[in-house]
């Protein structure tokens, strides 16, 4: 299968005036060449806001959100609003939320693109609804875990680079919303997850996204609830885009789906059962009821719509013929290297002395250590159950699925760990992990067939799955009116 980078975005025929007029827009994308830092973000929001400074057909302000009076701490959002929005009752109010993940990052220009079209078409806005959007960074200065060649080396990111380079805190704003649920209970300690709430509970949006980005997968969508038209349009966004990306699934117990790729956002209770799951293998299970984005009751008052965008897609995810494989066999090539990687970091997180550590590598440290704890526990329990031994042969999708499941991310740790380990002077141990992730990437290409995807397509696919979901809230509004 011929996997050419090509960047062309396909208008649908047979549109109505408005999901028209978001396919033109979404044939504007730039093509971005890299990825941006949370300073870049910030100072492109503040360019906007000089650049509008004096429009009267829109309004363009930073607001600096302070969710306790009594602390000074803040968090700037841009807000990107009509002129009489306050008495466009029938229009809704979009908040944004970026750097959901670290690891995720074409957010950065997701912002870029959505800032400046809404700044610049707020007709735009009123055809679809919107008489506010709020942009928000939950997590400034969070993409330092990444490796720089990721955050800004241009062009396509090989699996090599993005497995050294990528990073995943465990600080994440969306993993530390306020709840109290049964005998479960949280309060937010992050001051981006204490800011979203305050939004949330100022703004009431009608549409809330958080931006993800996958590592490798086909696309697929979290929503709340079918909203108008959203399901299929959804399916279209994906067929005019990119076709030959795959439909993608979480990885979470099979839930019903609305339609290819779209699947209905997990209640509280979803959470609450996942969490008893994890107190089964010793975790903690009020970390499995964080992700909630917000208390269940928001659910009512706004469309949560996340997508996970892949950064690469991969050929063998469609392959449906025998990779001549069993199970067991595939086991016996990947438990051994599962294990290898899970004692280099061990030995690599326990050589550090934390005494001294500046504060980036501290941080560092201590994400690569709580997620190697995070592995050693799935590890070690999956090790436990009984191995498959059908004489089946997986397919190559399942068995690529496999790979990224056990090994893929698994690595991204590991890359994390070779950073520890270059920036804390063990040499020996950079070098190790460093060959092991070339081995690693090697296996990727041949279990994966990895393809970069332009980041002119991820955009679209961020951007077209939120102009849609609003388009759909407002269809849906128009219904009841």
């Amino acid at each position: 299968m011929s996997w050419a980078p090509e960047v062309t975005i396909t208008k649908p025929e047979g549109l109505d005036l408005p999901r028209q007029a978001i396919y033109d827009v979404l044939a504007t994308v730039p093509d971005y060449q890299t990825y941006r830092d949370s300073e870049e973000v910030q100072q492109g929001f503040v360019d906007l806001r000089d650049q509008y400074r004096n429009a009267t057909d829109v309004r363009v302000q930073l607001e600096p959100i302070q969710p306790d009076p009594a602390v000074k701490d803040s968090l700037d959002a841009l807000f990107i609003e009509l002129p009489d929005a306050d008495e466009l009752e029938d229009h809704g109010t979009v908040f944004i939320m970026g750097n959901v993940h670290t690891n995720e990052l074409m957010w950065t220009q997701t912002f870029d693109f959505l800032s400046k079209l809404f700044a610049a078409q707020p007709e735009l806005m009123r055809m679809l609804g919107i008489k506010r959007v709020i942009f928000l960074d939950a997590f400034p200065g969070g993409l330092k875990i990444n490796g720089d060649d990721l955050v800004h080396g241009t062009g396509d990111i090989t699996i090599r680079e993005y497995l050294r380079n990528a990073g995943r805190s465990h600080q994440q704003a969306v993993w530390d919303f306020s709840f109290d649920y049964k005998d479960a209970h949280h309060k937010s300690s992050l001051l981006g997850a204490k800011v979203t709430e305050e939004i949330l509970r100022q703004f009431l949006p009608d549409l809330l996204g958080p931006l993800h980005n996958a590592a490798v997968n086909g696309m697929y969508t979290f929503i709340s609830h079918p909203a108008a038209r959203l399901v299929p349009d959804l399916e279209v966004l994906r067929q005019a885009i990119r076709p030959e990306m795959p439909e993608g699934a979480p990885d979470s117990p099979k839930i019903q789906k609305f339609g290819p790729g779209v699947y209905p956002e997990p209640t509280v209770q979803d959470y609450y059962d996942a969490g008893l799951w994890m107190a089964g293998i010793g975790a903690n299970p009020a970390s499995a009821m964080r992700d909630l984005v917000g208390a269940a009751a928001f659910y009512a008052k706004y469309l949560f719509l996340s997508s996970e965008v892949p950064c690469y897609i991969s050929s063998s995810l469609l392959d449906h013929n025998s990779s001549g494989q069993t199970m067991s066999q595939i086991l016996a090539e990947i438990d051994p290297e599962i294990e290898n990687m899970m004692q280099q970091m061990a030995a690599i997180i326990a050589s550090v002395d934390t005494k001294h550590l500046a504060q980036d590598v501290q941080h560092l440290h201590e994400a690569t250590r709580l997620i190697y704890k995070s592995w050693r526990q799935e590890v070690d329990q999956r090790n436990k159950t009984a191995v498959d031994t059908s004489p089946e042969h997986l397919t190559i999708a399942d068995r690529a699925k496999l790979f990224i499941r056990r090994v893929f991310y698994i690595a991204v740790t590991l890359g994390q760990a070779t950073r520890l380990a270059e920036q804390t002077g063990n040499t020996v141990a950079a070098n190790r992990a460093n060959d092991t992730l070339d081995h690693i990437a090697q296996m990727a290409e041949d279990y994966l067939q990895p393809q970069f995807l332009p980041r002119r397509i991820q955009v679209a696919l961020q951007a077209g799955t939120l102009l849609l979901g609003a388009l759909a809230q407002k269809e849906q509004k128009d219904e009841v009116f």
